[in-house]
């Protein structure tokens, strides 16, 4: 059997936010990869939110929101991106007072599937009390052990702290409407399906999301006929080894996703990136990519 193993990596991050402003932007710091998936938390207090939307032409979907009186929390996906220098672009309605403020934190993220990549979402808020401890940002169901969990939070008066086996990713503390704010983000696999809660040490308002890894495609290799072109699997052997393959990145099948394929009957091992793959002997497993 081949092992699965998580496809996705957090490439780069990073937060911005303003204070009595209709605008928020923030610029990554280093050029987008193409076919990479953005994952754009935003936070609005006292202003309804108008628009998301970057330089590239990238297309932002909602996966999850949640609201607390005047409290808003999104979570934002856009997929399959535009490579290039990336600045996002957040835009806010209603009059400006003496609270208003927005945060960004905004992460790339690389073997993410691009074609519905939202497992499943859920939302929390610490109701009736402007904060709790602990705070969970939402139950989700995890149906494959390899995908992104995706955890977000604001946190009144700060001192939030990430869940227990959750890498943070981004962690900005400032001042504005009277107090101390805090927005933080965290992910992990989870290695187990069934449901999770992140639980951050405190918190006001959360959302969660479940991405799919690469890992969720899965491809039986042997035995049977090709089905409609879905996923694309491509070799690396060395010259004279194996039967019927003739070069370094010859590709050998296009299946439908759980489609059954033969080209000589080779056991494959997971080498990455996400779709490549190394013949180890001449006969047919699963994989999964």
């Amino acid at each position: 059997n081949v092992t699965s193993t998580t496809k996705y990596t957090l490439i780069q991050n990073g937060t911005a936010h303003t204070n009595l402003a209709t605008t928020t932007v923030f610029s990554f710091p280093n050029p987008v990869t193409a076919g990479n998936t953005l994952i754009v938390g935003v936070h609005t207090f006292d202003e309804g939110l108008t628009s998301i939307s970057d330089n590239r032409g990238n297309t932002y979907s909602l996966a999850v929101s949640e609201i607390f009186g005047n409290l808003e929390v999104r979570i934002f996906v856009a997929s399959n991106v535009t490579a290039g220098p990336t600045t996002v672009t957040v835009v806010t309605g209603g009059a400006i007072s003496g609270n208003n403020f927005t945060c960004i934190n905004a992460h790339e993220f690389q073997g993410i599937i691009s074609a519905s990549p939202v497992a499943a979402t859920g939302s929390n808020n610490s109701n009736p009390n402007p904060s709790s401890s602990p705070f969970n940002s939402g139950t989700a169901a995890v149906t494959n052990a390899d995908d992104l969990i995706f955890s977000y939070v604001y946190v009144n008066g700060g001192g939030g702290s990430a869940p227990a086996g959750y890498t943070l990713a981004t962690s900005t503390t400032f001042a504005a409407a009277g107090g101390t704010q805090q927005l933080s983000s965290a992910f992990r696999a989870p290695g187990v399906t069934g449901s999770v809660s992140p639980s951050w040490s405190k918190g006001s308002v959360g959302a969660t999301v479940i991405l799919k890894s690469a890992e969720s495609a899965t491809l039986e290799v042997g035995g049977g006929f090709p089905n409609a072109p879905v996923l694309t699997v491509y070799y690396h052997l060395p010259a004279g080894t194996g039967p019927g393959f003739t070069g370094p990145t010859e590709p050998i099948w296009s299946t439908a996703l759980g489609g059954i394929v033969n080209d000589g009957g080779v056991q494959w091992t997971n080498y990455g990136p996400v779709e490549i793959w190394y013949p180890q002997t001449n006969y047919a497993v699963p994989v999964v990519v």
